[in-house]
């Protein structure tokens, strides 16, 4: 997966377990009436596995929710990613901080 096709899949996984949660449906239960395992439940919530429409359909359908409400809107997932890389830049440069004080520390 490419970067936005990982963040579009992780903020749809994200939004089926919190409504998951939310209606006290365990993965057994959801992954049963839509006719997968409890462990693509599990890789699809951590947004690891790709969700065929009529997979997320028959999510839908047992949320009570509209299909669309599972699906990001692109300008989200577009400011989540440089999110992301900013971030990943951010922990970048505080690594190589602590990494630095960590050997000015051992040089003394």
């Amino acid at each position: 997966m490419n970067f936005k096709e990982d963040a579009i899949y992780k903020h749809i996984g994200n939004l089926i377990y919190k409504i998951r949660k939310d209606l006290k449906i365990t993965q057994e239960a959801l992954a049963k009436k839509v006719d997968l395992t409890r462990a693509s439940i599990t890789q699809i919530e951590n947004g690891r596995q790709k969700l065929p429409i009529f997979q997320l359909y028959k999510i839908s359908e047992v949320f009570g929710v509209s299909i669309y409400e599972l699906l990001p809107d692109n300008k989200k997932v577009s400011s989540e990613s440089k999110l992301d890389k900013l971030s990943l830049k951010r922990v970048g440069k505080e690594k190589e901080s602590i990494m630095k004080i960590i050997e000015e520390d051992n040089n003394d």
